[in-house]
């Protein structure tokens, strides 16, 4: 019998008490994945579930599985197993949702947290779910008991499979008693996934989404072709272009989340890095700092990103896409959830075209390309956003106002443009302090990582947060800027390199700003970064010999770039290869050498990289010093 209710989950013949709980979390009607499966749990049948994130796929296993229980605290009768702790306590906090009108007990399991509070909460669980590696701890300790268990199920299992979590599922398994239910969702359909589900399953009925397509339909796809040097330039200039409220940039290793999230933050924007070294408390505030509005970016890894739910993401970015077509699935459907609309970029280089082609050919994804924004595109965009955000934040205002407001622009003279012109830039500057980075010897205050004490981050973050301060035009805005977007020439530069090399500078030498006398011994002492050579204990001479050995000379083909700073902006290699990447938006690695004069330096790059490296520097602002940047003369 259909009970009759506000929503239209009724159909179902759920009972009332169910149906009233999915009323009270805001839920009218079924959406696809759900009108689908829900019938299908009730009937008792095991299922093959392809529905990617954001399409209330949790709800579509949860709100049939509490329908088929009753409370019975303290026999566990439902497992269910997601690759994170995030996505495990994100499906726990389901059952819970809906399972509450009946007393449902329900515990979350995952590492890095009491073995005896898990005792303790175990002894009363209805509902576990549980990341695979402590669920097999707390298995083999003989502190779960599975006997009396009637579903079974995976959530996300192809990112359980892609993380190697292989052998633990099937030790689960066979854990199981052999009459059960047993539900698999995944957002994509491997061959590794199809294995799984013939081991775990019996004569399953396969669901599936994909022939509209794998993505949500309210996601708008972008990618922007880049060269690949100074990607993170081009990142700024897309952000700058696109202002998203919120987004998670993806990035593919630890090393890149910090050095993104050090390079925007100078840059103005308030950003953390996720990944695998943050403590799961460090995690856990990063995330809620995101939800609560604090920050406006998160630098993720896959691994750290797994299991985030945060429903009204505008943006997903792709600093770099990944080479699995699934893992390009994984991350865009974190936005456009729950009926908004959502963009996903990406960044994408010509070596990663063919990750590209796949993740079309394989989930009919509507790439769109767009060439990197222009400056003029950027000040058209920034006017537009400018409105925009103005508009959004507008507050009732007197009717006298109005009147007044109304008066100038019927009336366009001079003096009342003006006007409006300055009320225009205080409210601005109100919009913008409110979002205002908090200063922490200018940059934003970063979530301790665990274990980042042992890193070299901590040695960089030194040297980043002086030129931080120094690398700044005019204006005193980030110079990190795009080359396209510096500011022009005033006469300061030098126009071309001398002649004769023993040529010296004009400029009074000084002191390099925030640089300690211990700094300067440390790198005295030891070997620099740009320093490729074997020598040990090489000397910090100004005419040094470029350090690329010959055989990296041989790989790539190299080329000099003669740029108009020296050792009067700093005497160090480190710091001066650290100032060289800032400005040219590379990394150390990426520089083969550097050979410092007192007026001027030669650096030594890879060839590919010698325009793109010249044109991103020239004319940026460096301590009062316009930057000249050109092939050098043979």
């Amino acid at each position: 019998m259909q009970i009759e209710t506000a929503n239209d989950f009724g159909k179902y013949t759920l009972s009332k008490g169910l149906v009233n709980a999915i009323s009270s979390a805001n839920y009218s009607s079924p959406t696809p994945v759900q009108h689908s499966t829900i019938p299908l749990i009730v009937a008792g049948l095991d299922l093959i579930v392809q529905s990617q994130t954001g399409t209330g796929k949790t709800a579509a296993f949860v709100i049939p599985i509490i329908e088929l229980l009753d409370s019975n605290p303290g026999t566990l009768e439902v497992l269910f197993l997601a690759p994170t702790r995030e996505l495990a306590k994100q499906v726990g906090e389901e059952f819970i949702k809906f399972g509450a009108h009946k007393n449902i007990e329900v515990t979350t399991i995952y590492g890095g947290t009491s073995y005896e509070r898990q005792y303790e909460a175990l002894e009363t669980a209805q509902v576990v779910t549980a990341t695979p590696g402590r669920l097999i701890d707390l298995i083999e300790r003989g502190k779960v008991d599975l006997s009396k268990l009637r579903v079974f199920g995976l959530d996300e299992a192809d990112e359980m499979l892609s993380m190697g979590f292989q052998e633990e599922v099937d030790k689960v398994i066979r854990k199981l008693p052999e009459n059960r239910q047993s539900l698999l969702f995944s957002a994509t359909i491997t061959p590794e996934v199809r294995s799984l589900g013939k081991s775990m399953l019996y004569y399953p009925e396969f669901i599936t989404h994909s022939d509209e397509s794998v993505t949500a339909d309210d996601v708008q796809h972008i990618y922007y072709p880049i060269s690949g040097v100074g990607r993170v330039r081009e990142l700024v200039r897309v952000l700058e272009f696109a202002d998203p409220e919120n987004a998670i940039i993806f990035a593919n290793t630890k090393d890149d989340t910090f050095m993104i999230s050090r390079y925007l933050t100078r840059c103005g924007f308030r950003v953390a890095p996720l990944n695998g070294d943050l403590a799961q408390t460090a995690r856990e505030r990063t995330l809620a700092d995101l939800k609560s509005g604090k920050i406006d970016f998160i630098i993720a890894t896959d691994v750290a990103a797994r299991g985030i739910d945060v429903s009204d993401l505008e943006a997903v970015i792709n600093y770099q896409i990944s080479d699995s077509a699934e893992v390009y699935v994984h991350r865009t459907g974190r936005t456009g959830r729950a009926g908004r609309k959502g963009t996903a970029i990406s960044l994408v280089a010509a070596g990663e075209r063919a990750t590209l082609f796949s993740i079309k050919k394989l989930y009919d994804v509507p790439l769109k390309e767009k060439l990197l924004p222009t400056t003029q595109d950027l000040i058209v965009e920034k006017q537009k956003n400018l409105i925009k955000n103005l508009t959004r934040k507008t507050n009732a205002v007197s009717e006298s106002y109005v009147k007044i407001a109304r008066s100038l622009v019927e009336n366009p003279s001079e003096d009342n443009i003006l006007m409006i012109a300055e009320l225009l830039s205080i409210a601005t500057t109100r919009a913008q302090t409110k979002k205002a980075v908090q200063p922490t010897s200018g940059r934003r205050q970063e979530t301790p990582v665990a274990g980042e004490t042992n890193r070299k981050e901590v040695q960089s973050e030194e040297k980043t947060r002086t030129h931080s301060r120094e690398l700044r035009s005019k204006d005193g805005s980030p110079s990190a800027k795009p080359a396209s977007e510096s500011r022009r020439n005033d006469g300061k530069s030098r126009n071309s390199p001398p002649k004769n090399a023993e040529r010296k500078s004009d400029r009074k030498p000084q002191e390099t700003k925030g640089r300690s006398n211990r700094s300067k011994t440390r790198n005295e002492n030891t070997k620099s970064k740009g320093d490729r050579s074997s020598a040990p204990n090489k000397s910090r001479n100004q005419n040094d010999t470029f350090g690329a050995s010959r055989a990296e000379k041989e790989k790539h083909l190299t080329g000099k770039i003669w740029v108009n700073i020296g050792n009067t902006i700093s005497e160090s290699k480190d710091d001066f290869i650290e100032i060289i990447c800032d400005l040219a938006g590379v990394m150390p690695e990426d520089i083969n050498g550097v050979q410092i004069d007192e007026a001027f330096s030669f650096i030594e790059v890879r060839k590919d990289y010698l325009f793109d490296m010249i044109k991103a520097m020239n004319n940026q602002e460096y301590e009062g010093l316009t930057i000249t940047a050109q092939q050098a003369r043979k």
